[in-house]
Parts: C-alpha cells; structure tokens; sequence
C-alpha cells in the first residue's frame, strides 16, 4: 500500500479551492491545477478531496487519473465513470431509475462499465435505433449532463482528474459538452497537469479552448514552497520517520537543496543526501542496489508506464521466486505501490519521477526487450486492452502484431464512439 503523504502549507490554493467548491453549488466551476512534476499537485487535490468528502453538504466525489500508457476510450474520465458506476451500483435500484436520462444506453455505449448497473441494463434501447454516430455521441454526452444535473440535487458535485496531460481529445470534448451552455449541471471540475506538458499535450491544448467560453473557469498555478513552509515539512517527515536523528544543519542543507520541491524534499530527508549527489544519481545508486529480481521487477513496471498486474509483470521480468516478497521489499523501498482491482493486484511505481530514473538508466536494447516481454506476457490476459498490446510491440519492433491490436484497439474506439482515438489507431 502506498505510504500516505506528508501534506503542509498550501493554504492559498486550499482556500481557492474551497471557493471554488462552494461557486460550483449554484454554477459550474472548472479549476485548473498546474505545476512541474513533484511540486505537489497530487497531494493537494488527494487533501482537498479528502476534506470536501468529509464536510456538509453531502459530497459527491469522483476522482480519477491519467496514465501515459493508458489504453482505454475517453481515458481522461474513464475511472471517473468508473466510479460513477459504483456508487450508482450501492444506490437503491428504484432511486437510480429515478435519475436516468432517456439516452442512458448511449452513454452506457461510450461507458460500458455502466452496464453493470441493473437499473440501466434494463432501460429501453431507443436511443440505440441511432444510426449516426455523431448523434448518438452527442446524446451519450447529453445523457452524462442530464444524470449529473440530477446527482447534484441535495449534495455537491466533484469531478477530479489527476495527471490530464495524458488524456485525449475525445475527453476533452465530453468535458466541455458537461459545462457548456445551456444550462449546464452544477459541479465542480478540478484538472491537475503537468506545466512542462501544457503547449504540448492534446488533450490540454482542446480543453483550454474549448472551456475558454464555458464561464467559471479558474486556475492554479502550484510553485515552489516558502522557505518557512519547505522547513516546516522537512521537520515533518523528519518526525514522522523519513529521516530519523537528522539534525538541524542537515534539514537546513535539504530545504536548500530541494529548492521548495516536496517530493525532492521527501527524497533527500529519506535517503540522507543533501549536499551528497544529485536525486537522479540517488535513484540510480538505489535501482542499481537492489537484488536481480526485485530490479527486473521493478524495470517492468517502470516501461510498463500504467498500473499493472502483478502476474504479467512478474511473467515479463521472468520471476522465478515468491513475486510477493518483491513486491514487498519494493513497496517497503518506496519504489512502487500496489492496489487491488477485484481479485487482481496492480503495480506502478511510486512516483513518475521514479518511473522517468529507472527508464533512463536502460539501455535501447534492454527497453525494447522489455517493451517486447511485456507485450508477450501481456497476450496471456484474456483482459488485457489491445492498445498496450500494439505500443509495446511496436517499441519492440514487431511491427505485424503491433498493427493487429491497433487494429482491434482501433475498433473498439470505433464502437465506443471515440472518434479522435479510433482514427489516431487506425
């Protein structure tokens, strides 16, 4: 399980957020949250989310994440509606009859996670007579609108995407269909991104387009801590066991050195190594420490670039002992963490940053033997998504079986009415 981060200051951007969520009960707000990686966007939308879910009035919260090799249609909201889902799933069944729009089917057609929910398995298939695709997105995505408007009635509504910069364009455009005029539902949009990402990412260069006229839309630009906040964290994670018996000249030496970053503060404080040698050099020494199988686990995570099973991951590093003392070592290292998705476990790693050290330091062969592993026992998941399947083995260079899943990959965009991805797959 991923260790809980350590959270201090902010209360600049917490207030803007609070304002924000409190706006959002009579209108739609969109807030976006952005800042170079490590510089805590994570941390204070997971801080805010905690704390909205936990106040009056009743909170909806709907949170997701991008990952850069997520492989799924509308990957910028697809663990949103994920989400939706199961909380539809735990209402009452005649409740949720209640709140369905007319057109649910063509939402449940672009989201077929929705199906699981009985009440809209049982809705009358009209709206699928629709022969034209553009139609039936369009009611897909006004049918998303209508249930929302009718969620927020007596409780707040939060959506919450972390790590935009890898959605698509097709997310983009639902988005903006949920705030555009008129009369959008009431809810609250937070976005994080990345700023190094912002005038080259897709999904984000149509997004700010689009939502330029939608009405409330703010933003918040997360920079370096204060000198006073960063000393305060570093005594913080000192305390609470990052860095035991470090004295004051050493936490003055990392507040220095990690220029108001937390996550390089929370690096430098755990591994002792202010004035030492640099973070990249620090994750080098540490990936190149670890015993053979836990690194080759470990590098297979790292390409694989999204949460993944610990099955394959352990069938593509080529495990041959307990994969679950690996994975334990690794967590307890802070090197990755793990989730569980029914009855499979996931593995990512800690941090991107953790991800970008451990790709760098391999060599052009060793990466696409890897991509080439991961695409093999990738192919031995009977739920493995195509999409993962054709970037890893075209990075391989099997360029036949590549073109194959992006074929199927292409359809299911196709199906799903993704228009933008199907057309990039194909």
């Amino acid at each position: 399980v991923a260790r809980r981060p350590v959270f201090v200051g902010r209360r600049v951007e917490r207030r803007a957020l609070d304002e924000a969520l409190r706006a959002s009960v009579a209108h739609p707000v969109a807030v976006l949250v952005e800042g170079r990686s490590g510089i805590g966007k994570s941390a204070l939308l997971r801080q805010f989310l905690e704390d909205a879910s936990a106040e009056r009035p009743p909170t909806l919260v709907l949170a997701g994440r991008c990952y850069q090799q997520e492989a799924v249609p509308y990957k910028a909201v697809d663990s949103v509606i994920d989400e939706l889902s199961d909380h539809l799933s735990e209402m009452p069944e005649p409740e949720v009859e209640g709140l369905l729009p007319r057109d649910v089917l063509a939402l449940a057609r672009l989201f077929p996670v929705l199906e699981k929910v009985g009440a809209i398995r049982n809705a009358s298939a009209s709206s699928l007579a629709v022969r034209d695709p553009l139609e039936l997105r369009r009611r897909g995505f006004s049918a998303l609108r209508v249930l929302l408007l009718r969620l927020s009635k007596g409780r707040r509504v939060v959506l919450a995407i972390d790590d935009l910069q890898w959605g698509d364009v097709d997310s983009a455009l639902l988005l903006e269909r949920l705030l555009a005029p008129p009369a959008p539902p009431p809810l609250l949009l937070v976005a994080a991104f990345r700023s190094e990402e912002k005038a080259s990412s897709p999904v984000l260069l149509t997004l700010r387009s689009a939502i330029s006229t939608a009405g409330d839309v703010r933003e918040i630009v997360l920079t370096e801590l204060p000198v006073a906040e960063t000393r305060l964290l570093a005594e913080t994670l000192a305390s609470s066991g990052r860095g035991p018996g470090l004295s004051p000249d050493f936490l003055d030496g990392a507040v220095r050195e990690s220029g108001g970053n937390p996550f390089l503060l929370d690096e430098i404080v755990r591994f002792g190594t202010a004035g030492k040698a640099s973070l990249e050099e620090v994750h080098r020494q540490r990936v190149e420490a670890l015993p053979g199988e836990d690194r080759a686990l470990l590098e297979v995570v790292a390409v694989a670039g999204r949460p993944v099973s610990t099955v394959v991951a352990s069938a593509a590093a080529r495990i041959t002992g307990d994969e679950q003392a690996l994975v334990t070592l690794l967590r307890g290292e802070h090197l990755v963490w793990s989730r569980s998705r029914g009855e499979r476990e996931e593995l990512d790693t800690y941090h991107n940053r953790i991800r970008e050290a451990v790709v760098a330091r391999l060599s052009k062969e060793a990466l696409k033997d890897l991509h080439w592993r991961l695409g093999c026992a990738l192919e031995g998941d009977p739920s493995a998504d195509p999409e993962p399947l054709s970037f890893h083995f075209l990075v391989a260079g099997d360029r036949v079986r590549a073109g194959t899943y992006a074929s199927v990959a292409a359809d299911r965009a196709s199906s799903a009415l993704a228009f933008d991805r199907s057309c990039r797959l194909y």
